[in-house]
């Protein structure tokens, strides 16, 4: 077993709230971005990091897991916007 600093193992109990599909793609890279970003002294996450962590990770379990492929693209046709007319416009 490799040996972990506290810290990396604090981190990955919370990302052990997201799926276990989630985890197997992207948690090496989560990990890798939130041990860069911790101050050289630190040893538990941040409070602000820990509750994003269990926020985000229980909404995509929620979701049941991974969104599909498709689920990228335009934001103009996922999320329409609805045109409201201006004064100079006749009804």
């Amino acid at each position: 077993m490799t040996d972990h600093s506290p810290l990396e193992r604090r981190y990955r109990r919370w990302l052990a709230l997201y799926p276990k599909s989630f985890r197997a793609e992207r948690e090496d890279e989560m990990l890798s971005v939130l041990i860069q970003g911790a101050d050289p002294d630190q040893t538990r996450p941040r409070a602000r990091e820990a509750a994003n962590l269990a926020t985000h990770g229980l909404r995509r379990r929620a979701r049941g897991g991974d969104p599909p492929q498709d689920a990228g693209g335009d934001l103009r046709t996922r999320h329409p916007v609805k045109r409201v007319p201006d004064g100079d416009e006749v009804e």
